[in-house]
């Protein structure tokens, strides 16, 4: 049975942060049409075994000090399968900063048990809902928002400019950060 637990000072040492490699099989597809923004998905050729590292940005220490971020994680039998950062911003929106399964245990409801409770954490802190920023280039990552209630309310093209990888990309290879939106339930 697995089960959802806030991660504190003391408990922090039990977490391990999950970066083994998933199957990539699609490629995202921004399409952009006068009044709005989707997704599309086409398989990739070949697909490959592919590792989505944590954000740049993101800081799990301060889940361990700050009252209005949380990381939360999934436990089968004591053993981490999951983890997931949310942070409460001053504008009402509670950013849901990382988010990852063992490969393993994918698509067996661990994700979307993390996300709400992530969504309740933000709902007591009286968020209006959930903002997932995600790289296209991460095809598993935007399904998944898509699957649980995200839309798609933007793109920034500059965003992942400054990080190593996608410096070293052509301009037409690079990423892009897609900005979804999701409204508390209710």
């Amino acid at each position: 049975m697995t089960v959802i637990r806030r991660i504190t000072r003391e408990t922090a040492s039990t977490v391990q942060m999950i970066t083994e490699p998933v199957l990539a099989g699609d490629v995202t597809l921004l399409r952009i049409g006068r009044n709005s923004l989707s997704l599309g998905y086409v398989p990739a050729k070949p697909a490959a075994m592919t590792v989505f590292p944590p954000a740049e940005h993101v800081d799990f220490s301060l889940a361990l000090s700050d009252s209005s971020t949380a990381l939360f994680a999934a436990y089968e039998e004591e053993m981490c399968i999951g983890t997931a950062l949310v942070r409460c911003r001053e504008d009402g929106w509670a950013d849901v900063e990382d988010i990852r399964v063992a490969a393993v245990h994918c698509r067996k409801g661990i994700a979307r048990s993390l996300l709400d409770a992530c969504e309740a954490f933000a709902l007591r802190h009286g968020c209006e809902g959930l903002h997932m920023a995600v790289p296209d280039s991460n095809p598993g990552a935007c399904q998944f928002a898509e699957k649980t209630g995200f839309i798609l309310q933007g793109f920034d093209k500059a965003a992942l400019i400054l990080t190593g990888t996608e410096r070293a990309k052509p301009l037409a290879a690079r990423s892009v950060l897609l900005h979804l939106y999701r409204n508390k339930k209710g």
